[in-house]
């Protein structure tokens, strides 16, 4: 958000949504859903003095219509890798805007496509070594593995794929001013 000129804090909604299950709702609306939980948490655990909006978001990926979430061990991260490779996902990232002072609240959901190339075994059990999967759906960072050469390419924006979908949001802010 830095980048993107606006000043914030970041803060743990308390709770592991990698537990939570979405039951018979789809992607969109349950990455919506969780940001919406996040933010409505994020209001009750901000310190007095910050800012009046509070944002939350939510990612999760979409693989032969199934949503892959945040692996909660590195073999769940592995098999998940695994998965992904040598092929194709969409990232479905939902994000809510709750202000403050009035109650107001906006969500909506971005949608990015993953294109991922053959990653080797050895490659995938070197990363998942180093815990870089931790709290990231799909298991991965799309920087970080792009950097490392890992063949990845999207189609969409990168924002979306990282987990806050910035020109969205920022053209949702200015409806706040």
């Amino acid at each position: 958000m830095v980048e993107y000129g606006l000043e914030h804090d970041a803060i743990h909604p308390g709770f592991d949504d990698a537990a939570l299950k979405p039951g018979g709702i789809g992607p969109e609306r349950w990455v919506a859903a969780l940001a919406y939980l996040k933010a409505w948490a994020g209001v009750l655990l901000r310190e007095p003095g910050h800012g009046p909006l509070v944002v939350g978001s939510d990612t999760t990926c979409i693989k032969g219509g199934s949503m892959i979430g945040t692996p909660r061990s590195a073999a769940e991260a592995t098999d998940i890798l695994r998965r992904l490779r040598s092929g194709w996902h969409d990232v479905v990232t939902g994000v809510a805007v709750v202000d403050t002072r009035t109650g107001r609240r906006t969500l909506f959901t971005e949608t990015a496509r993953v294109t991922v190339g053959t990653i080797l075994d050895g490659d995938i059990a070197e990363y998942v070594g180093t815990e870089g999967w931790r709290g990231k759906a799909g298991a991965y960072n799309l920087r970080e593995r792009i950097v490392a050469g890992w063949p990845m390419s999207f189609a969409g924006d990168e924002t979306t794929i990282m987990g806050l979908p910035m020109p969205r949001l920022v053209e949702v802010l200015k409806t706040f001013a």
